[in-house]
This record gives structure tokens, C-alpha cells and sequence, in this order.
């Protein structure tokens, strides 16, 4: 058994990052491990605070992403005068589970302190999101990003995708076989939990707050569903665009939206006028649990407060449309199809791996985001519509797809469940010995 320090994003957050290493972290507690969790701008003080069987500890340098507070939980980990005599000779994991660019600083302050002769028995994990392509050979990327990865001891990706991007920026380092990739997985009430599916099979939305329980009656089964939180890394434009012309065709008639962040700044509001979308009446727009934003711009806006309400939102729609410039591996898409709706995501990064090739939306070209200087796709709108007719044909014609069958089976193989055990741990099992 070992110790572990998971360093990432906010735990109160609904970031997909935070809830990888939530998930995780449960799973090596079951297995055993001792876990902390570091997390990044927690709402908490600075103290411990005791989710199931591991404490969880706020970063309080939030603008070098925690490098003075892994040094000093690190030390706190290894430090006999801390440390319980039967802990003390447990090999320390510090395993970030984030973007390899915010982890450049607390990798290299460990670095430099085993470079001293301190932390001689810490290795460092990395569970890297990799959502598109540098600009470098073989489309590696660069700067302190790329120092994390060649620094990381063990590096995991999220896809083949991310791997291949992963290796190529490690430079002759390391092999292709040295980066391998797990899936993170999905539980109830997106796997295992039928008593979401029935209720709303027979009508019976208790789950939903009021007002939206009498939207998705209005509009059960003819909603484009769209779950697009982390807005810098998404085409909401696109989003209104396609989903009018799938409106004004009758593939559908309304659009769900659940987004994060403020959702009436920017030039949203005018968008979504433009293309003839209503809120509350054919646009309905929810947000995680904590999100606060009184001027949305769009009418009416609810939150979900559970994962329950967010299923039960997911097998109102038609289809789904996963907005992304690139995802690393995409709860979305796999939410979406193991609750038995057909999801459509850019032919681009990880989330193309999960779906059907021909439920993919073709890149009309490429750009580079000037900010990290990564290769970016750009879509249209009717491209995306194209995508969301095949998608819908073939879930609903029997002898290609069929509802809770085909589509189901695509996403509900990523269950922790089933994950877990054949993969995830056999991985660490490997890493400890």
C-alpha cells in the first residue's frame, strides 16, 4: 500500500477535472491507500475538511498552482516527526490530476528539493488532459507544460489521442508503450440506476424542480441537449446555429444548455436572440449547483442540484451535441450515450474515439489558439446539423441502432464498476511495486 497526495482541481467544483479525482481518490481508499487531496481555490479555510475516508486541503498560492503547498504537504507526508512509524516507509505518490501546463511549478519544487537529497522515496504521477495538438513535430507542444511531462515519472493520458501528443512531446525520452491511457469512468446514476430511465419513461419528472419538469413534458423527446461547462473551450455560437437549422427542419424544436460561468456576458444574449431562440419557451438554460448568475440574458434559469436531475435532463433530449474544441475524454459524450441518447462531438482530440465515425462533425479548417498556441479545429454550423441527422437516423432506425441497445452499450462499458478492476488498478498495482 502506498500514500497519495492528488493535487488538481477545486473539489467543490463540477469541473470534470475535480470529479476525476474525486472518483479516484474513493476508489484507492476502497483499495486501501491513504489519500490527500490538494486542491485548487477551495471555498474552505485552511483546514482539513473530511470528505469519505480522506481529508481535503485547500491551495492557498493559487497563482503559482500550488507549489509552496505541495512542498509542504509533501513534507508533512514524509517527515518521521508527522508520520506514523508504520506509514513512514510507504513510498509518497504526488499525482496531479490536471492540466500538465498548472503543474510545471510544484514539479519542478520537487525537483529541486530531491536534487538537495529530500524526498528520496516520492515519485510523481501524472493523469494529463490533453485536449488538442501543439505546435511542434509530430504536433508535441512546448514550454513549462512539456517540462512537466518529461519530469513526471509516470505519465497517463486520457485517450490515444492524448498519448500520442503526450509521447511526441517527451521527446526521445521515453517510448509510445510508456504512455498508456485509461478512460475515466462513469457510475449511477449515468450506469447502473434504471429507476431515472422508468420514471421518465412514464412521464414522472419528481426528480426535476417544477418549472423544468413542465418544459421537458412540453418538449420530451424533440430537445438538443447540450452539457458545455469550461465556456473558453467551447463553440456555444455553433451551438445556437446548428441548433436552429435542426430546429427550423423539425429534427427538433427546443435546446437544452447546461454551462457554467457567466452565462449572460460576452455577446451570448444577442445569439442567442438572433437565431430565434426563446428562454423559457424553446431554450432552457441550467447550471451546476453553485453557480451564481442573475443576469443570464436568456430568460430563465434553473440549476440542478444532483446528478439524478441532470440524467433525467440528458434522456429528455433527442440528441446531444458536445460543443467542444477538443476534449481529452468528454463526460458529456459518454453521459449522453449510456443513458441511451446518441451524442455528435468534432471529428477531433479524444471524444471522436468514443462514437460512431460517421456521428462525427468534419473540420472545415484549423487555427491556432494564440493564448497556448494549440491547433484548434473551426466547424460549420451546417456540418454539425448533417452530423445530428445521421446521428438521430441511425439510433432510431432498428435495424442500424436501437434505443438502450447500441448506443447504451457504447457509453456504459466506462463504468468504474467494470473499469476499475480490469484496468485502473492493475496500473497502479504496476506503478507500487
Amino acid at each position: 500500500m502506498a500514500s497519495f497526495l492528488l493535487v488538481g482541481d477545486a473539489p467543490s467544483t463540477h469541473s470534470g477535472l475535480a470529479r476525476i479525482a474525486k472518483d479516484i481518490a474513493q476508489h484507492l481508499v476502497r483499495d486501501g491507500h491513504s489519500v490527500d487531496f490538494l486542491g485548487l481555490q477551495h471555498q474552505w479555510n485552511w483546514t482539513a475538511k473530511t470528505d469519505p475516508g480522506y481529508p481535503i486541503w485547500a491551495i492557498r498560492d493559487g497563482e503559482e498552482f500550488g507549489e509552496r503547498d505541495v512542498l509542504e504537504h509533501v513534507y508533512r507526508l514524509t517527515n518521521p516527526r508527522t508520520v506514523a512509524d508504520n506509514e513512514y516507509d510507504k513510498p509518497l505518490i504526488v499525482w496531479f490530476i490536471w492540466d500538465p501546463s498548472r503543474c510545471a511549478s510544484p514539479i519542478a519544487a520537487i525537483r529541486a528539493q530531491q536534487k538537495r537529497g529530500n524526498f528520496k522515496n516520492v515519485q510523481i504521477w501524472g493523469y494529463y488532459a490533453v485536449d488538442a495538438e501543439g505546435p511542434g513535430k509530430n504536433r508535441a507542444f512546448g514550454g513549462p507544460a512539456a517540462m512537466a511531462v518529461q519530469e513526471t515519472d509516470r505519465v497517463l493520458a486520457y485517450t490515444e489521442f492524448g498519448a500520442r501528443v503526450l509521447c511526441a512531446t517527451d521527446g526521445p525520452n521515453r517510448s509510445e508503450s510508456q504512455f498508456p491511457h485509461l478512460p475515466h469512468g462513469l457510475s449511477a446514476p449515468f450506469v447502473g440506476d434504471p429507476s431515472i430511465e422508468s420514471a421518465i419513461a412514464a412521464g414522472k419528472l419528481t426528480v426535476l424542480d417544477k418549472p423544468v419538469a413542465q418544459w421537458v413534458r412540453q418538449h420530451h423527446g424533440r430537445i438538443l441537449g447540450a452539457v458545455a461547462t469550461n465556456q473558453p473551450r467551447k463553440d456555444l455560437p455553433l451551438l445556437f446555429e446548428a441548433g436552429a437549422l435542426a430546429r427550423e427542419s423539425g429534427l427538433i424544436d427546443a435546446l437544452w444548455l447546461h454551462t457554467d460561468l457567466l452565462t449572460g456576458h460576452y455577446s451570448l444574449p444577442w445569439i442567442v436572440e438572433n437565431w430565434g431562440w426563446i428562454g423559457g419557451k424553446n431554450l432552457l438554460i441550467t447550471t451546476p449547483k453553485g453557480v451564481f448568475d442573475k443576469k443570464t440574458g436568456f430568460g430563465s434559469r434553473w440549476t440542478l442540484e444532483s446528478d439524478e436531475q441532470l440524467a433525467a435532463m440528458y434522456q429528455a433530449c433527442r440528441v446531444t451535441f458536445a460543443p467542444g474544441l477538443g476534449e481529452g475524454w468528454g463526460y458529456p459524450i459518454v453521459e449522453s450515450m449510456a443513458l441511451g441518447i446518441p451524442c455528435v462531438v468534432v471529428d477531433y482530440a479524444g471524444g471522436a474515439e468514443l462514437i460512431p465515425p460517421d456521428w462525427c462533425v468534419p473540420v472545415e479548417a484549423w487555427r491556432w489558439d494564440g493564448l497556448y498556441c494549440l491547433r484548434r479545429p473551426v466547424m460549420r454550423a451546417g456540418d454539425v446539423y448533417n452530423a445530428l441527422t445521421r446521428a438521430v437516423s441511425d439510433h432510431e432506425t432498428p435495424e442500424e441502432y436501437r434505443l438502450n441497445t447500441a448506443t447504451r452499450e457504447l457509453g456504459q462499458k466506462w463504468a468504474w464498476s467494470r473499469i476499475w478492476p480490469e484496468l485502473w488498478k492493475p496500473w497502479i498495482e504496476e506503478g507500487l511495486r
